[in-house]
């Protein structure tokens, strides 16, 4: 791969019509991703499912999107952002035509398989995008506003998408979310250029840059950050806070969706300072790291030590601690992406992406064999204390990798 070139002044303008073409694709990405956050109760009574097998959907769908980030990788070298993007909307588009229109669990899960399959594509296309367009010292900043982007998206599947369900029925909602996908396609093809084609020679073996970003330190501590970090705002937002806040705190179907929206509103607002600081100031991408994360763990053991019922002034501010965790969870890239040359950068960021995701998948499953266990014949709101423990299981694993890794770190970071 060729030295990364920013583009000249008189061509910014192009380079974020570029990027915001590309990020709207991805804004979809995430209505789609997380168009179970409040259906969840919903879908369990159209497939006549349990818990677990509930929280199979979630889990199929982000365990095809981890697998398939490292190919993704690799095939955006080769083709560029444009085509997977594409490729990527129609797959996520297929997806959600069917999960509109079928009742069979089975068929079901096919369909957030190809969920899973197109959103994998999205993210990294647009960092790589990011980093093609723009200067180096705007990388902090365009992951956070990628992520801003991502946020709105799931902002749109709290109070809309609620609505929706309540007004339209399934099958109406599930079908607008598919049509808006192509829409957002659509912008993006005509938008994004097409890659100048690589010499053969500009693409390095793939065992080679998976061992060489895996051997770094940096790569290592981004993957166990981002695995610390991501896993419970994803699991609240993609299918556990809804039915949590409702079932296990006593809140109304009302406020619910407004506490999930305290998440994503302090994510977006959160995000691009911590852009802008992180952009200015390499040496405290660990410092901010740590905080949001520690504040995220304080919060959270409040709420579930709480007498009874949490109260809704601690569960928003939980959900806005959390959020701006989210943010905070974005610096791991920023680990991986200063260890490494331009050739390497995008497998460096796959390994990344794959850590959140791995604590993504373990958690949301694990809830809904612990749920399904305490309380086989439902009555959850005792076992939902129990069950939404399990976070400090994988904030304990993050934790100890973390704190290992951390003396190679600061050397590698001088």
């Amino acid at each position: 791969m060729q030295a990364i070139q920013a583009v000249t002044p008189t061509r910014a303008w192009r380079a974020w019509r570029v990027w915001g073409a590309a990020a709207l694709v991805y804004m979809m990405a995430m209505v789609h991703r997380t168009s179970l956050s409040v259906a969840g109760l919903a879908a369990a009574d159209r497939f006549q499912v349990g818990s677990t097998q509930l929280s199979s959907f979630i889990v199929l769908q982000i365990l095809v999107y981890a697998v398939m980030q490292i190919p993704v990788g690799l095939l955006l070298d080769r083709y560029g952002s444009r085509r997977l993007l594409a490729a990527g909307i129609a797959l996520m588009t297929i997806g959600q035509l069917g999960f509109a229109f079928i009742h069979s669990y089975p068929m079901g899960l096919v369909a957030r398989a190809l969920v899973g399959l197109g959103d994998a594509t999205a993210f990294l296309s647009v960092l790589r995008l990011a980093a093609l367009w723009f200067p180096p010292w705007r990388n902090p900043l365009l992951t956070q506003l990628t992520s801003l982007s991502g946020q709105i998206g799931a902002l749109a599947t709290a109070i809309p998408m609620a609505r929706a369900l309540a007004h339209l029925g399934w099958e109406q909602t599930y079908l607008i979310a598919a049509m808006l996908g192509i829409v957002a396609g659509l912008i993006m093809f005509f938008s994004v250029p097409d890659p100048p084609p690589s010499p053969q020679h500009a693409h390095p073996p793939v065992l080679a840059s998976l061992r060489a970003c895996w051997g770094d330190a940096q790569t290592r501590f981004g993957f166990w950050a981002y695995f610390s970090g991501m896993f419970l705002p994803n699991a609240l937002l993609l299918l556990w806070g809804y039915p949590w806040l409702i079932e296990g705190q006593g809140v109304s179907k009302q406020t619910a969706p407004l506490l999930l929206t305290c998440l994503t509103a302090a994510s977006m607002l959160s995000g691009p300072v911590v852009g802008v600081l992180a952009g200015r100031s390499p040496r405290l991408h660990v410092p901010l790291f740590d905080g949001f994360l520690y504040a995220s763990i304080a919060l959270w053991t409040a709420a579930l030590l709480w007498p009874g019922a949490a109260p809704s002034w601690l569960l928003a501010l939980v959900m806005t601690t959390v959020g701006a965790g989210f943010a905070g969870a974005m610096l791991a890239f920023e680990f991986a992406r200063s260890a490494h040359p331009p050739e390497r950068v995008g497998t460096a960021l796959a390994l990344v992406n794959v850590g959140g995701f791995i604590s993504t998948i373990a958690i949301v499953l694990g809830i809904g064999l612990l749920l399904d266990w305490l309380a086989p014949g439902g009555h959850r709101s005792d076992a939902f204390r129990i069950a939404m423990a399990l976070p400090y299981l994988f904030w304990g694993i993050g934790w100890v990798q973390m704190r290992r890794l951390r003396p190679g770190l600061q050397s590698t970071a001088g």
